[in-house]
């Protein structure tokens, strides 16, 4: 009797298994053959599932400050320089405060040239 309990559970659990197999095997066809279908047709209908929707949007143009600063290098030569480094986006800053860094090489060199000009004209007088 007991050989014949485990022979009747054991034929359950196989045909169980075999029964999920072959549905699991057909659900993955089925969703195959949605996926070649979408792939050929990509402007036909698709099938989609209950979710969270992201959208991104993708926007152009001017942003306005609610406090406009003036930035500016303080040089008294005109000098045409790129900007190196700014503050992260959305600190807070204040009048004074520093919110950028040029680039000081090319300025340096021509202060420099300009000292040795200095020195020759001084040299020739």
């Amino acid at each position: 009797m007991k050989v014949r309990k485990i022979i009747t559970w054991a034929v359950i659990v196989l045909l169980a298994g075999g029964a999920g197999t072959y549905a699991w095997m057909r659900y993955q066809r089925k969703k195959a053959e949605a996926m070649a279908v979408n792939a050929k047709s990509p402007d036909k209908l698709y099938t989609v599932k209950r979710g969270d929707l992201i959208i991104g949007v993708l926007l152009s143009g001017n942003i306005n400050t609610q406090v406009k600063h003036k930035l500016s290098l303080e040089v008294p030569l005109p000098v045409s320089t790129q900007l190196v480094s700014i503050v992260d986006e959305n600190s807070t800053v204040s009048a004074g405060d520093i919110i950028g860094r040029f680039e000081t090489e090319e300025l340096q060199t021509k202060i420099d040239d300009l000292k040795e000009s200095i020195i020759k004209a001084e040299q020739d007088l």
